[in-house]
This record gives structure tokens, sequence and C-alpha cells, in this order.
């Protein structure tokens, strides 16, 4: 038993089904054969072709993660060189020596802060320190040394130190380089306490490039240069600098990623970012700094409260060979699939051009076949009124008229000697172009049929 829904919706389909013609049924219909395909490879073919780019975009933020590595073994040589030079500088003009008076000794060590003072800023470094073979503090780039006070903090062996104290003995000029965690007390002694501290996070300690070069002359081993870059925070270089005129992000940042304004490099100590040069829309301060991270994925997802990044990591060792720090590249995620949405783009605008294609065959199609219906139906409608006089003609081409006739010459063989064909020869029923040119013909032969029929009625 029909429901009522059911026969509003009968209700509602047959006057569609009316409206909507043979024309424009078979545009959908060729529309929707063109375009179903058509999406299902595209959206199989923008997968796959989204799993390459991943793929490829991975392997080149992993080269670049490598790259930033070796800058950062390039940062470490460069200022390893530059404390060597400098310890080969202040032994050469004999700024350690102990003879002669007490007055030439405190001009010695005037000119030596002044020299420490002018290379830190030369140099871009953070703290430049003079020690003795003893590891006493004779200088520092900021502030007269306090009495006793030791290069390293209290309690707190430092290995460049101490390797650099051991090989100066041996009068062995080799540098030593390293990567460091420093404490509060050290920083706050070197004016970097501020400086490294990291909003939002409880980072309490600093992490630099330390070097350590011992200071002999005349076979003497006089002391050691023991400087620092940090490698917190983001800051550009200081006026005057040379080759280490930017931190060490900077320079990452404008040497891979000079053509992007979103991209940079990031420094991470424990599980907290310490350093980045990241920016949004390329301007504005650094983000990801603070932000919380997991280094030994080695390839992880970190998200912003606006924008999310894949960032590749690479280890940092210390002076004993141990993991102490990360650096790492950082790029926007959406950079890495941007290419398939292109892809895709691509795709559906030709599965869309070819559903369109597709419709406008059907339509013409449905155009001809609508027009030739057309015609067997008014020949119909004239039958059934008694007009029997007008042939029923299908018009399939410009052709259709002539081999219409050509097959009614046959018809009216065939009916004459059914068993002969026009040539003499005999024949199989005519067949059609198609089926409404079979129709055609079977409506001529039924109105010569009832033509015949009522002539012989009235000769009758």
């Amino acid at each position: 038993m029909a429901t009522p829904f059911a026969d509003d919706a009968v209700a509602l389909w047959f006057p569609i089904d009316s409206f909507m013609g043979l024309r424009l049924k078979l545009a959908i219909v060729c529309s929707l054969a063109v375009v179903i395909p058509l999406l299902m490879v595209s959206i199989f073919i923008s997968r796959q072709v989204s799993s390459r780019l991943r793929e490829k975009s991975i392997q080149r933020l992993q080269a670049q993660g490598n790259a930033a590595l070796s800058l950062y073994d390039k940062r470490l040589a460069q200022i390893q060189s530059a404390a060597e030079t400098l310890a080969d500088e202040i032994g050469g003009k004999s700024l350690l020596g102990t003879d002669g008076s007490s007055a030439a000794q405190t001009q010695s060590r005037a000119k030596l802060q002044d020299l420490l003072s002018g290379e830190r800023d030369r140099l871009s470094l953070d703290f430049l320190i003079v020690g003795d073979p003893g590891g006493q503090v004779i200088a520092r780039q900021n502030d007269s040394p306090g009495p006793g006070e030791a290069v390293t903090a209290p309690g707190k062996p430092n290995p460049i130190v101490d390797a650099v104290l051991a090989e100066g003995r041996r009068l062995d000029r080799t540098p030593v380089a390293a990567c460091a965690t420093e404490q509060a007390e050290f920083l706050s002694r070197m004016w970097l306490d501020k400086a490294a501290k990291v909003e939002g996070s409880q980072v309490d300690q600093a992490l630099l490039i330390e070097v350590g070069a011992p200071i002999i002359s005349s076979g003497q081993f006089l002391g050691i240069v023991f400087a620092g870059q940090m490698l917190n925070n983001y800051y550009v270089g200081r006026p005057g600098s040379g080759d280490l005129q930017t931190p060490l992000v900077t320079s990452i940042r404008h040497d891979l990623f000079s053509d992007s304004d979103d991209s940079g490099s990031v420094i991470a100590m424990g599980n907290t970012i310490i350093a980045s040069s990241v920016f949004r829309n390329g301007a504005g301060e650094p983000i990801l700094r603070g932000s919380k991270c997991d280094p030994s994925r080695r390839l992880e997802t970190i998200t912003e409260p606006i924008r999310s990044y894949e960032v590749c990591w690479q280890p940092i060792t210390s002076l004993e060979g141990g993991g102490i720090a990360a650096i790492g590249v950082a790029v926007p995620l959406d950079q890495l699939t941007d290419g398939s949405t292109t892809v895709l783009l691509v795709l559906l605008v030709t599965a869309m051009f070819g559903a369109a294609v597709a419709a406008f065959a059907g339509f013409a199609f449905g155009e001809m076949l609508s027009s030739r219906l057309k015609v067997l139906t008014d020949a119909v409608t004239r039958m059934s009124a008694g007009e029997l006089s007008t042939e029923v003609e299908d018009r399939p081409g410009p052709s259709g008229r002539n081999e219409l006739l050509s097959r009614l010459s046959v018809i009216a063989t065939l009916r004459r000697n059914p068993n002969s064909s026009g040539d003499g020869r005999e024949s199989a029923a005519p067949n059609g172009s198609d089926e409404i040119g079979i129709l055609a013909e079977h409506l001529e032969q039924l109105r010569a049929s009832f033509r015949m029929a009522i002539e012989r009625l009235r000769r009758r």
C-alpha cells in the first residue's frame, strides 16, 4: 500500500521527469558518465602525487637539516680560528709578561683589556676571557675580574678549559672547541643572564659555542683565551662585525632560506626551542621560540597558534661526544603539500571541462534523436486522424531522405515479390540505419498497408 510520502514523491517525480526532455537527460547522463570516472581518477592521482611530493619535500628538508649542521660546524671552526689568532696576538705582544715594574704590568693589562673589548665586538662574541696557567682570570672583555676569580664557575669544571690547560702545559697550541651549557652564575658574571632568558619557558641556562686556545710565547705557557658565542634567542650582529656578524640561526636562514619569508632555523636545548629565525609572514618577532619539542624524533610537526611547521633535527654533541642540544630547520607544513593541491585543482578543472564537453555532446545527440522522434510522433498522429497520404520520413542526417526513399523502394519490391530483392536476388528483411530508422520503415509499411486496405474496401 502506497504511503502519503511515496505518493508525494511520485507526484513530484513525474513533473520533473516530464520537464526533463530527452536532450537534458542525455546531457546529464553523458556528463555523469565522464565526470564520475574522472573524479575518481583525479583523487587517486592527486593522492599519489601528494605522497611523492611530500616524500621529496621531506628529503629536501632532511638535506637542509644536514646543511644546517654543517653550518654549525663551520661556525665552530670560525670561532676556533679567531680564538687561536687572538691567543697568538696576545703572546706576540707580550701582554701577559710578568717582567718589569708594577706600572708596566698594569699598562699591559690595560692594553689587554682594550684588546679584548675590541675583539669581542669585531668577532661578535658574547664573552672573551684571558686566564693564567692556573685557570684564574687575568682579564675579561666586560669588566675587571675580581680577586681570585676563576675562568670556570665554582664547582662546575669546564672540559674545554681543562683540556686547554692540559695541552698548554705540554706546549701544544691546538685550540679546543665544542658546544657547552653555562649556568646562571657564569652568565651573570658575563652580563648574559638577561639575554639568555627565553620567554614562556623555564630555561635558566644558556647554550654556547665555546672555544679555548693556549697562549704560548718563547716556549712558555702563559695562559688561555676562553671565548664563546651564545645560541639562545635571536639577535642581529653587532655593528662593525666581520665574518661572524650574525648568530648561528640567522646565518643559516640567510644561506638556506634566502627566497622564503617564513622558513628558518631553530635550536633546542632539552625539550625547549631556545633560538629561532622563523618569522610569521617574514616580519615581526621570530616564532617557535619557547615551544616544546622532541629532537630525538629527528622529524616532527610543531604547531603554533596560527600555523604548523615541519622540523628536521640534527644533534649537537658536547666535547665528550654526548648529545647536548639539537639544531634544526623549520618549514611551514602547508608548503610541503602545495604541489598536490595544484595538481588536484588541475585535475578537477580537467574533469569539469570533460563533463561540459560530454554534456554538450549528449545534448546535441539528444537534439538529433528528439527531432527524429518528433517526426515519427507527428506521423503517428496524422495516421490516427486518418491522414494516410503523407509518407513517414526519418531524417537521420543530410542524406537521410535519399536513404529512406531507397529503402522504401526495396520495401515496395519485397511486397510484390517477398523472395526477391530489387536487383533480382533474394534478400532478407531490410535493416534501418538504427532502431529509429527501422521504426520509421515499419510505420511507413503500416501506413501503406492501411492505405491499400482502405482503397480495396472502397473498390468493393
